[in-house]
């Protein structure tokens, strides 16, 4: 017998997710930044270099496989289950592969690889955005925002945390991992709690049962933005792939998401060379956190405003040109500029693809898109950071790279224009 609600469950569905991608991928991946370095350092720890730097090509390998698989899952059996498995493997990785790892690169690999990414991914962004598409329709961009900020406050706490368990345990870095390990459990405790979708328990997306539009009536609610909530008009990736606009919003997220990951490679060692120290850098990189929050906060305010395609333009304008601007490193304001703009388009990078996708593509089958968008860009964009590395290695700097990435905004920016024209076809040809 299905328990009866009689207040309408989207947000609390929207902040257990937010709870659980903060206490399970999120304070796992801040854990491991932590906790790793120290292991390597470490007079005990036999894992190579090679090896340690060989999770990380895993770690990209295994996003874009499971991707789709989050994206396909989540659509076929829903989000709760994928919830509480990632969070079960990563208890499993917090207390009991840690005890082997430091002494075997394979256990290594697979808990700092394979395992990790299996909690981080399917806790993640696509499950968690299928989850918002499926519960909200007309404040749909205010959810999705709302569940990255989990990714902040993490940010923040989860360094300081690690810290003082590590040194409170008297430099023993395994118990961070504890740490993670712990607040997994929590995880899967409140995934038990999670609803898929709102017809499994007699509810409508948005609490109200015109939100589904149906037949030739077209939307019977009006959103200030264009959001495809027709039953008889949702797409499958299948027809989704057959159709123009689809290629080109891939080839504008692939472009986001080059952007947002140039933030991290190079990220902080681009300062280094150019002779900044951390203690000039390491205030901007808690500053970024306040800014990624408060941008956040401005996307739930907009989002379901103004079309999200629009505001992805100015933000990727914005990000070419602070990328522009500190490639030529000489002041200190150009450290600023580098992690406003490259924060902002992480942000983004993880809320407003989802959004995008399921307000044109529709909220039925937004897994298996966005899961599929999700991988595509991933790869396409991973070599940049080789490319990167090139670059420094060639030129002696990351000017030319951060140049590059320059570029890559203003095209992203054209694109965007392009794809606004092919989104009002879309609506015209949706209308009829």
């Amino acid at each position: 017998m299905k328990k009866t609600y009689t207040k309408f469950q989207g947000w609390n569905i929207v902040i257990l997710s937010t709870l659980i991608m903060t206490f399970v991928g999120n304070f796992q991946s801040n854990v491991h930044t932590v906790a790793n370095g120290i292991m390597m350092a470490s007079p005990g720890n036999t894992i190579s270099q090679v090896t340690h730097g060989f999770v990380w090509t895993v770690v990209i390998a295994a996003g874009v496989i499971l991707g789709p698989v989050a994206g396909y899952l989540s659509d076929k059996i829903g989000a709760k289950a994928l919830y509480i498995t990632g969070s079960v493997v990563s208890v499993i990785g917090g207390f009991v592969l840690v005890q082997f790892q430091p002494n075997n690169g394979f256990i290594y690999v697979l808990n700092c690889g394979i395992v990790y990414s299996i909690a981080f991914m399917f806790t993640g962004s696509v499950t968690g955005q299928t989850l918002v598409n499926n519960w909200l329709f007309k404040l749909r961009g205010r959810a999705s925002a709302l569940i990255n900020t989990g990714t902040v406050f993490a940010g923040v706490v989860t360094p300081i945390i690690a810290n003082a368990i590590i040194n409170r345990a008297g430099g023993d870095w395994k118990a961070a991992y504890y740490f993670y390990g712990a607040t997994s459990i929590v995880g899967v405790v409140m995934a038990l709690f999670l609803i898929n979708k709102p017809s499994d328990i007699g509810q409508y997306p948005d609490g109200n049962p015109s939100a589904l539009a149906q037949g030739e009536g077209g939307q019977s609610v009006t959103y200030k933005v264009y959001k495809n909530v027709d039953l008889t008009k949702q797409y499958t990736l299948a027809s989704a792939l057959k159709t123009p606009f689809f290629w080109l919003l891939l080839t504008v997220f692939i472009g986001l998401q080059a952007l947002s990951s140039y933030l991290m490679s190079p990220g902080t060692l681009m300062f280094l060379e150019a002779g900044f120290d951390m203690s000039q850098i390491s205030p901007v990189l808690s500053i970024r956190q306040v800014i990624r929050l408060v941008f956040l906060l401005l996307m739930m305010k907009y989002m379901d405003r103004i079309e999200p395609l629009k505001l992805l333009g100015i933000i990727c304008g914005c990000t070419a040109l602070g990328y522009f601007l500190s490639a030529n490193l000489h002041a200190y304001w150009q450290v600023f500029a580098f992690y406003a703009v490259g924060s902002i388009a992480n942000s983004t990078c993880l809320s407003m693809p989802g959004v995008i996708l399921g307000n044109i593509y529709g909220y039925k089958h937004i897994g298996k898109i966005y899961g599929f968008v999700y991988a595509v860009a991933a790869l396409v964009s991973s070599p940049l950071s080789t490319l990167n590395g090139v670059i420094r290695q060639s030129t002696g700097s990351y000017m030319i790279a951060s140049y590059l990435h320059a570029g890559i905004g203003a095209a992203t920016v054209l694109l965007i224009l392009g794809s606004l024209v092919m989104l009002k076809r879309e609506i015209a040809r949706m209308s009829v």
